[in-house]
């Protein structure tokens, strides 16, 4: 059908637009101007982000995020070596927010709604952190995310 063939081009496009981002990523983390653990914490971003399966693995409702989440990776990295104050001080929060969410992932702990949940509101909140004025999807804080975490972890 007409609207199958839309819909599965529009998601071709999405899925170039995000590959195109991921080898732009892959170039500028390999400057050494940025401090290693702002390269590190990126890469590790990028790999949750973009692997063999994602198409098939991440939900629609998120996929069509990944080009935003990508784009404001770049953002932080135009920010962090212009003036790396702000990067820095955010950093050890969305590491601690991150190793938090794998610990939950890892132990099974929640449903996978409230994962998939918690894992994209981290997504949300680096944006928020790391890539002003760029646009969340709604409103994020560390707040919500440690309650969030908190009910997983009573569930």
């Amino acid at each position: 059908t007409p609207q199958s063939t839309t819909t599965a081009t529009a998601r071709a496009d999405r899925v170039q637009k995000i590959l195109q981002l991921k080898y732009q990523l892959s170039d500028r983390l390999q400057t050494p101007a940025l401090g290693q653990d702002h390269r590190d914490d990126c890469w590790e971003q990028c790999e949750y982000l973009v692997y063999d399966g994602f198409v098939r693995d991440i939900p629609p409702h998120s996929l069509v995020r990944l080009p935003v989440y990508l784009q404001a990776i770049l953002k932080r990295l135009d920010k962090t070596e212009l003036d790396p104050k702000q990067a820095n001080r955010a950093l050890p929060l969305i590491r601690e927010l991150w190793q938090q969410y794998l610990e939950l992932e890892d132990g099974e702990q929640g449903t996978p709604e409230q994962l998939q949940q918690l894992r994209w509101m981290i997504e949300e909140f680096r944006i928020s952190c790391f890539a002003q004025p760029m646009k969340t999807r709604g409103p994020v804080s560390e707040n919500k995310i440690r309650k969030l975490i908190d009910t997983i972890r009573s569930g």
